[in-house]
């Protein structure tokens, strides 16, 4: 099992249409536990947290991958 991240970023914004306030990003690359995805989530968002108009979450999902 890999686990992967999605981060949800959205920006408060009034001319924003609201069709366009948020973004759902999610990493292609897998990490090996969940541990290392949480630290990865915690970084991205300490990374933005200049923003003050932005604002993110994310979590993390397991996920089966099978050989290719």
């Amino acid at each position: 099992m890999k686990v992967f991240l999605v981060m949800i970023f959205c920006v408060q914004n009034a001319l924003t249409p609201v069709e366009n306030t948020c973004v759902i990003e999610y990493q292609k690359e897998p990490f090996d536990n969940i541990a290392t995805c949480l630290a990865e989530a915690a970084k991205i968002k300490k990374d933005n947290s200049d923003l003050t108009d932005l604002y993110l979450t994310g979590f993390c999902t397991t996920k089966t991958i099978q050989g290719v």
